[in-house]
């Protein structure tokens, strides 16, 4: 009986490390003086709860190629620059590109810009006990001061404090405000307002539209205004001063001081979709436009809702402050409609040529949604339409190419047996979701200990007090184990993986007759279940089966397949019964308390056959994902392929691979048995991958959930 993990290894975090972490976001919260009382206290180290993963830290270091585009001359107030059809002209080809803008000559006094930042900066340096009068999470309260709005939710906290304030339409009393930007906030607010005006009017005829179409349908019915004050950071490479994201409203004006730190993120320009952080230095006199979500849309890059893609809304962040006594201070107004009495559905305005990228939503449901992802969160995936994968700028139409491939019903295995040497464009996948395709462990192990990363669980080898603090060691610090002597015969096992492969391997016209997308079917071929959803498809052939409570008939199922699957099935809800109760025991309850709420009613078998890749550098097998169930127990042949990203230790973060082991079976914690109120309180979330690495024979996996 073994049981060895990440913790044994200097992996991922000890038992307990979830309570700890709330523990320690709890405390920081209760003492209402923000990462300020932090620097105050004089800190020299950046607390654990402020560390950032190794990806979210990614290139911290600054480049200014490519350029952002030149500052647009507002004209406001005064003899314009240049004609308005140039202004139009400047505005649409900088809210198409880059959707990130500064503009001058805006109308907005310097002496207000000047007195605004100068108020904010005042109120976050008087005396905890004045702003802890303010300190709340309570988002009925107009005027309210937190560091975080999303520190509960967040994978790690930002090194800032935030003056949170409800301008419009039912601004604040005057007394509710604190005294340092009591009367220079309202001010600035309403000098705003006409900026934000002023560039929506120039959005809309750009658009082709009246200049008061904007306007019009509410999208400045209200303003938030977020002023951030960042202190100077004693480790600035360990976090952020915000976070990489997009703004969920319509419009932002954004004021900042001439600390500097705030990076878009911006294609290469080399074609081959490549992006990096650019520096947006701070220009005396500008003030900066950001186009929001709502007036956005995306397809590789945040682009706009309301404009179908034809704006962007960029990506940004903000890099710790690396000042040794300069706070970087900055003042966003966010724009966007009145959620408390607006009804307005929001659609995709479209040419006749392009469809919808994203279905009508009310901005109240927009926000809502990125408020319960938190900062970080992308909302406009959530609301893309299924047209999202329309013809390509460059003529490219994915759409049919989806059809044309889902047509033949003959799945990956059919293109192999074509003798495709490159995949087709629908299985190249992102740079970005490509990122550790090595199949080293990405931690600072030797072989043996990489080897343990993956626990090990003997359900036969020990006193069961054992048996249940290993599962339960197990489940709490990685959530995907496998276990050995588990009652499932080896032979039950070899036949099971053989008789997939013979259906797989068998004549393309068996298949094709259960080839089906209709869920109600209970039994069903296909490739990729989610074809016409993802951003890109996977290099795989399913067999799903609907095993209990209702299985199928015999005839139903495959002949290859037709009798183990029972038998095996059978075994496999066995086994998840003993698990369950392992599981139950581990918390403290009885040992039926998993089983009695239902845990094993269902089970679902998705069979994954993965062909030999030409290009496996360029395509996964399968996505990064969480299991949305309670529990997996997982199959796999011999080949390898499968991956989990596992916490390293010091925010880093990597893919590991879960080698083969002979005659085990993977346990895999599921989404719903983590959000139980009685499941392992501190286990941290894990995502796990299968992609197919350059192979002579296929893979045969099969999960059961």
């Amino acid at each position: 009986m073994s049981a060895t993990g990440p913790a044994a290894a200097g992996g991922a975090a000890a038992p307990g490390a979830y309570d700890r972490r709330r523990e320690l976001l709890q405390a920081f919260d209760d003492t209402k003086a923000g990462v300020k009382g932090l620097v105050d206290a004089g800190v020299t180290s950046v607390p654990a709860i402020f560390r950032h993963s190794a990806d979210a830290l990614d290139q911290l270091s600054s480049s200014s190629a490519p350029p952002l585009p030149p500052p647009t001359d507002a004209a406001a107030g005064g003899v314009p620059a240049q004609p308005r059809e140039a202004v139009v002209a400047a505005v649409k080809r900088a809210a198409e590109t880059l959707g990130f803008f500064q503009v001058i000559n805006h109308g907005v006094p310097e002496e207000l810009v000047a007195g605004v930042l100068a108020g904010v900066r005042r109120f976050n340096e008087q005396p905890a006990d004045v702003k802890r009068r303010f300190y709340t999470r309570d988002t009925a309260r107009k005027v309210r001061f937190s560091s975080n709005y999303d520190l509960f939710q967040s994978a790690a906290a930002n090194w800032r404090d935030t003056l949170f304030c409800e301008l419009a339409p039912d601004p604040p009393a005057p007394e509710e405000l604190p005294e340092p930007v009591r009367n220079v906030l309202l001010e600035y607010g309403g000098a705003a307002t006409k900026l934000a005006l002023r560039v929506m009017e120039l959005l809309s005829e750009s658009l082709g539209l009246a200049g008061g179409h904007l306007r019009e349908t509410g999208c400045a019915g209200s303003l938030n205004a977020v002023c951030h004050y960042y202190p100077p950071c004693p480790e600035p490479h360990l976090t952020l001063g915000t976070s990489r994201h997009t703004d969920a409203d319509f419009l932002t004006v954004l004021l900042q001081d001439g600390v500097g730190g705030l990076q878009v993120l911006v294609d290469r320009g080399d074609g081959r979709r490549r992006r990096r952080w650019v520096d947006v230095p701070p220009l005396p006199g500008a003030l900066i436009v950001n186009v929001g979500d709502l007036l956005q849309a995306r397809r590789l890059d945040p682009f706009r809702l309301v404009s179908n893609d034809r704006f962007r809304s960029v990506e940004h962040r903000v890099l710790a402050n690396k000042s040794m006594d300069t706070p970087r201070i900055s003042v966003a107004c966010f724009f966007n409609a009145d959620m408390k009495r607006s009804t307005t559905l929001y659609s995709p305005i479209t040419d006749g040529r392009k469809p919808p990228l994203y279905r009508s939503v009310t901005a109240k449901e927009f926000v809502a949604r990125s408020y319960m992802k938190g900062l970080g969160g992308r909302p406009l995936d959530y609301f893309r339409s299924e047209s999202a994968a329309a013809v390509a700028s460059d003529g490219y139409d994915r759409r049919s190419e989806l059809q044309a491939f889902d047509d033949t019903k003959a799945g990956v295995k059919g293109l192999q047996d074509a003798g495709v040497t490159a995949i087709p464009r629908i299985f190249h996948h992102p740079p970005d979701s490509l990122q550790g395709n090595a199949s080293s462990p990405p931690f600072s192990l030797d072989d043996d200990a990489a080897a343990a990363v993956i626990p090990v669980v003997d359900l036969s080898g020990a006193p069961r007090a054992d048996v249940v603090a290993q599962v339960r060691h197990a489940a709490e610090t990685v959530g995907f184990f496998q276990v050995v002597n588990h009652g499932v015969p080896a032979e039950l096992m070899a036949g099971m993986l053989a008789g997939l492969r013979r259906f797989n391997e068998g004549p393309v016209e068996v298949k094709r007759s259960l080839y089906s997308r209709d869920t109600a079917n209970k039994v069903r071929f296909s490739c990729n279940f989610d074809l016409f959803h993802s951003a890109a498809a996977n290099w795989r052939d399913t067999l799903f089966c609907d095993m209990a409570p209702d299985p199928p008939l015999p005839e139903e199922l495959p002949e290859p397949i037709r009798i183990v699957m029972v038998e095996y099935c059978h075994a496999v809800t066995k086994l998840a019964t003993w698990v369950f109760e392992l599981l139950s025991e581990s918390l403290g309850l009885a040992s039926g308390h998993l089983l009695e709420m239902g845990c094993t009613e269902y089970l679902g078998t998705a069979s994954h056959y993965q062909p030999p890749c030409p290009e496996p550098h360029l395509t996964l097998g399968t996505s990064r994902h969480t299991d949305p169930s309670f529990l997996t127990v997982l199959l796999q042949d011999s080949m390898g392929g499968l991956q989990v990203l596992l916490d390293g230790g010091g925010g880093r973060r990597g893919w590991v691979d879960v080698p083969p082991l002979p005659g085990a079976l993977i346990v895999n914690i599921g989404d719903l048995l983590q959000a139980l109120p009685h499941s392992p309180p501190h286990r941290d979330p894990f995502r796990s991958r299968l992609y197919v690495t350059s192979n002579s024979t296929p893979i045969v996996v099969v999960p059961c959930s």
